[in-house]
């Protein structure tokens, strides 16, 4: 009858260890989840983050020939008379002595 209390406690002892196996397999399977989900989410931040950075490249290329253009323009009005002129009179604007007809 002591073997049998002996091999009780033998058979209690590997269940208990068996249990504890189990439980940090879980633990261990959980924690890998969750560190996939984060690597997920990481990537998809720099997915989210490299669009946007070539939007705002876009923009700013985009604003860049914009104000090329302004100074095009600017220079033109300083300095040619003749675009100035043809400029009021696409917007109906008189010059010096003149009268406007339509």
């Amino acid at each position: 009858m002591s073997q049998e209390i002996g091999s009780s406690k033998t058979g209690a002892a590997r269940w208990s260890e068996g249990v504890r196996r189990g439980i940090w397999a879980v633990a261990l399977l959980m924690l890998g989840l969750v560190l996939v989900g984060e690597t997920w989410r990481a990537r998809e931040d720099g997915v989210r983050a490299s669009r946007q950075e070539a939007s705002v490249a876009r923009e700013i290329e985009r604003l860049r020939k914009e104000n090329s253009a302004l100074r095009d323009e600017l220079r033109a009005l300083d300095s040619d008379p003749a675009y100035l002129e043809a400029l009021l009179r696409r917007w109906k604007r008189a010059g010096p002595g003149e009268r406007l007809v339509e």
